[in-house]
């Protein structure tokens, strides 16, 4: 969105740079003058917001060179400079005047060399006996040490207002005045590769980088070489990591290990004991480069990077330097969330509290601590998805609390993205049972794709469909046949948004997720759902092997494999073949150490399409369906995977009561206890229709055993129906409580009257 005059987005960064300004002791004038103007421009608000951090510490370099009147030793440039500094920090808070200070400068420098042409002007009282005679010009060797910190000064203003370039030829100019003294002229140098490297950084112009590498390189080390000024020589190392880990983060890969070299070799020199705050800035730098070197898995480095930002909050504490302090805990957040990602489990637990301590260090400025609170709740979600009970409701606490900051901000690009955080927070509730936390992710999915941002892609549109999708798709699941249809309409509209061209994946993706929808709208009696399913299914299947990615073809056979055994179910005996071909393609492209949980699902949907076969009398494929299921089972544990565990224990159960009908007693036996077992997962508040089905397949199988004559077994079997029937009827489910009511009067009528 493009970053408005106030109102709106512009108040937000308002309260920022105020906040930056204060946490560094700065007047907030000048970094609200040159906010107007950025707005003004029509920068987008991430631009705008992304010139922050480079506008305060500029600002904070013009604040101590302007402070220090010993700079020039001439009290007419020491008072332009006095006055300049006066224009910044004491205008009206509604103009701080930059534009005044650079005249205030550039007027002082005319003095000292006037134009050609003109001569300095005469004294303002010249003595009565003396006529009035231009002054002589002062010599240029004279001048030039005022000349160049008079151009230093008006560079570093420039750069405050943006145009970058421009700075750095000013102080090109600077440094050239400078060249008798070698370091100095090597200090402008280095600020003019400064200016290029930040307008390289915001204008992602990888010239600007180029040509600050090079004034580094060819212009500054030359002149401070190690063995004669050591610490000059190490701001100049300092430097040059910093171009080349911008240069990295653009894709240059190559250039990430100078950086790191760099960056250490600064170091060497930037001790702790000598000069502690350039050794602490060098350090979180170093983290930096180590963490943008490792992020594609390298452990040891991203745990390197660990270690460089704890060093430091040795020095900056939260006491001293808290803004600093809850920059650097952040820092370490989130790149022991990276190590996380790259199955480090420990670092993941350790990155939650580090992102809690930075949330409780931040100023209130709405953006950081928002954005903070985001990186917490998603945190927090794959803890979630690790199996932590109580990590989905404390996401969406994260994400309802960053909404709020986004909201008050007048952000609602942010505000957006966070809804869409917590629509994912909310789904993992609702998948653990919280009805309530389904409809409210409809809701914050819905308001995620309510506003049309200039960020917005079609894919990003099509993910949040999508993600809609899943969750009318969970509530659909529960009964209503009615969220299953919406969910099949919004999964067609993200195909609109994101085609096969367009991106292949993603549309695969969405056909696959339209494929389960409409396999669930099969099992609700739509016969014509079942054949949709199998044709998306296919189509996700397509685009998968197309774009090199199996374990998703295993999915989508897994889903047409489900597909068509249920046809097989409804008459179409031929699709039972089908299936079984269709799953055991997929286990030969799901290889079992690498997709463990993936296999296991596997094996259970082809046990169960066996199982179909075996239903019409085929041992050999009821025995094939057991063993399949059993396979399934040494993946699928109770501890790990309680649920996936009771639903392939049920159809084991299953199998194993058809085995008994064929006149395998033991097989009955077996059957009772392994419903019993997946029982003890499925309790009657949690997972009721779950408990109900099975508590109905444990009832047939003791009502077998009754009438075999096990009068105990029978009369189990009513206590299983009757409170099946209960469950059915509470959770109103017509079809499955006739089924439970039809086998309760069966089994009374086998009972022995009294």
């Amino acid at each position: 969105m493009t970053c408005p005059s106030p109102p709106g987005a512009t108040l937000a960064l308002q309260e920022h740079m105020e906040t930056a300004a204060r946490d560094r002791g700065l007047p907030a004038a000048p970094l609200l003058a040159v906010l107007r103007e950025m707005a003004a421009t029509g920068l987008t608000e991430t631009a705008v917001r992304h010139r922050v951090g480079p506008a305060v510490d500029l600002l904070q370099e013009i604040a101590g060179r302007l402070a220090d009147t010993g700079a020039v030793p001439r009290a007419d440039v020491a008072a332009a400079r006095t006055r300049a500094w006066s224009l910044i920090a004491e205008g009206d808070i509604a103009e701080g005047d930059i534009a005044g200070a650079e005249a205030v400068l550039r007027g002082a420098r005319d003095a000292l060399e006037p134009p050609p042409g003109r001569t300095a002007p005469p004294r303002a009282t010249p003595p009565a006996d003396e006529p009035a005679q231009p002054r002589p010009l002062p010599q240029a060797a004279d001048t030039a040490q005022p000349r160049a910190v008079l151009l230093t000064d008006e560079a570093l203003l420039a750069a405050l207002r943006g145009p970058f370039t421009e700075a750095a030829g000013i102080l090109a100019e600077a440094a050239r005045l400078l060249e008798p003294d070698a370091v100095a002229a090597a200090a402008a140098w280095r600020l003019a590769a400064r200016c290029l490297r930040v307008g390289g950084e915001i204008a992602d112009d990888p010239a600007l980088l180029d040509a600050a590498l090079r004034h580094l390189q060819q212009e500054v080390l030359p002149r401070v070489p190690r063995d004669a000024h050591p610490l000059d020589w190490a701001a100049t190392q300092n430097a040059i990591g910093l171009v080349q880990f911008e240069i990295g983060k653009r894709g240059g890969e190559e250039a990430v290990p100078h950086a790191v070299a760099a960056f250490e070799a600064a170091l060497e020199e930037r001790r702790r004991d000598r000069m502690p705050e350039d050794w602490a800035k060098t350090q979180c730098n170093l983290g930096d480069a180590l963490r943008l070197l490792g992020r594609h898995g390298d452990l040891d480095l991203l745990r390197r990077a660990v270690a460089a930002y704890t060093a430091v909050l040795e020095h900056w504490t939260r006491a001293r330097v808290p803004h600093l302090w809850t920059f650097v805990q952040r820092d370490i957040a989130r790149t022991l969330h990276v190590l996380a990602f790259f199955g480090d489990g420990a670092a993941l637990r350790r990155a939650i509290p580090a992102y809690e301590a930075a949330l409780e260090g931040f100023p209130p400025d709405p953006y950081d601590w928002a954005e903070t609170q985001t990186l917490l709740g998603q945190a927090l979600l794959e803890l979630g998805n690790a199996g932590e009970d109580d990590a989905p409701r404390r996401a969406a606490a994260a994400f309802e609390a960053a909404l709020a900051a986004y909201g008050r901000a007048g952000m609602p690009a942010e505000a957006a993205r966070a809804q869409a955080c917590l629509g994912d927070a909310l789904r993992m509730l609702g998948e653990r049972g919280d009805t309530a936390a389904l409809h409210r992710a409809v809701a914050a999915y819905e308001a995620a794709l309510a506003p049309e941002t200039r960020d917005d892609t079609p894919a990003d549109r099509a993910a949040l469909q999508n993600a809609l999708g899943a969750v009318l798709r969970l509530l659909g699941e529960q009964g209503d046949t009615a969220y299953l249809r919406r969910a099949a309409a919004v999964h067609a509209a993200a195909l609109d948004l994101c085609t096969a061209e367009d991106d292949p994946v993603a549309w695969g993706h969405t056909q696959q997720a339209l494929a389960s929808t409409f396999y669930q709208l099969g099992r609700r009696g739509d016969a014509q759902a079942w054949h949709r399913a199998i044709a998306a299914g296919e189509a996700a299947l397509d685009a998968f092997g197309r774009a090199g990615l199996p374990l998703d073809g295993v999915v989508a056979r897994n889903t047409i494999g489900v597909a068509l055994t249920e046809r097989g179910d409804q008459g179409e005996t031929a699709a039972q073949q089908d299936a079984v071909a269709m799953l055991e393609a997929a286990l030969a492209d799901c290889p079992r150490d690498r997709a463990p949980q993936l296999w296991a699902r596997t094996q259970n949907n082809l046990g169960a399409a066996l199982a179909a076969i075996g239903e019409r009398g085929d041992e050999a494929a009821l025995r094939r369906a057991a063993a399949a299921f059993e396979a399934a089972l040494e993946e699928r544990s109770r501890e790990a995977t309680p649920e996936a565990w009771a639903q392939t224990m049920g159809n084991l159960g299953n199998v194993l009561h058809s085995l008994g009908l064929l006149g395998d007693e033991d097989a009955l036996h077996r059957a009772v206890s392994t419903h019993e077992a997946a029982l003890r997962v499925q309790p009657a508040d949690r997972v009721p229709l779950d408990c109900a089905i099975t508590l109905n397949n444990l009832g047939t199988v003791l009502r077998t055993l009754g009438e075999r004559g096990d009068l105990a077994a029978l009369r189990r079997a009513t206590e299983a129906f009757e409170f099946a029937l209960a469950l059915f009827e509470a959770r109103d489910s017509p079809a499955l409580a006739a089924r439970a009511r039809h086998n309760l009067e069966v089994a009374y009528a086998l009972l022995p009257r009294a």
